[in-house]
């Protein structure tokens, strides 16, 4: 070595224990280094190359904007108010109920019809959606929504694909609503022929749903609340998601 003048430095840069090492062309490496013509151009713009140059890579990347998941919708609807009102259902029932047995152990059969909507009711409840998120693969889906009790469940693991959802159509929830508070279920239907004679709808009633089915699951998403628009971030893509495409 220093028979050639190599210095322990370029040694520890050439050394290798594994392949022949030209001496010649690594004494001259720094020269060539030099001499080399460099495009100012293509250094500015080395970003571009070099994305050009991935295109024929047969190596996929993920992009930037997959990296992250996706609000798809959120409901409007807040737990408490729903079960507030639910409950409101109930006791009003239930205190009917111990009135009309004061009278004669025979007449709470009349309020049967308010106990069938009122379980038809925890079945809406079951089944509505609180939130829907598209996952990083945007092929797959994170859905929550609530228990037949009107609580918020733990949130969903399981990740459900897009191939697997199927469009139900609209449904519209004719329990329940959330128009007239702490009156008898049956009472509340009186009021809605009257609307629906008047040809009137009202927002905010939790009665108009959009009904799809994701695993053999059902799920409704509210679409009569005042605020749809904010707890929706496009309606097109919504629309897709819901359609399974």
């Amino acid at each position: 070595m220093e028979r050639n003048g190599i210095t322990l430095e370029e040694l520890r840069k050439i050394q290798d224990k594994h392949y022949e090492i030209d001496l010649e062309f690594e004494l001259a490496r720094d020269l060539y280094d030099k001499q080399r013509i460099r495009d100012v151009y293509l250094q500015e713009h080395h970003e571009d190359n070099q994305l050009l140059n991935n295109f024929y890579d047969k190596k996929y990347r993920r992009a930037k904007h997959n990296k992250f998941v996706t609000l798809i919708y959120k409901t409007p609807y807040t737990a408490a108010d729903i079960r507030s009102n639910y409950r409101s259902m109930w006791f009003t029932t239930v205190f009917a109920t111990g009135m009309l047995a004061f009278f004669h152990p025979a007449l709470p059969l009349v309020l049967a019809y308010d106990y069938w909507l009122l379980l038809g009711a925890t079945k809406v409840l079951n089944r509505t959606s609180t939130m829907i998120l598209l996952d990083v693969t945007k092929r797959h889906l994170w859905l929550n929504k609530l228990n037949f009790l009107g609580y918020y469940r733990e949130e969903s693991r399981h990740k459900v694909n897009l191939n697997k959802i199927k469009y139900m159509g609209e449904f519209e929830n004719t329990f329940i609503t959330m128009g007239h508070m702490g009156l008898l279920p049956s009472m509340q239907r009186m009021f809605w022929r009257d609307r629906e004679e008047s040809k009137e709808k009202k927002q905010g009633d939790f009665r108009y749903f959009v009904e799809f089915m994701a695993d053999n699951e059902r799920f409704l998403l509210a679409i009569d609340h005042p605020d749809h628009k904010d707890a929706v971030p496009s309606d097109v893509l919504l629309d897709h998601v819901v359609n399974g495409r």
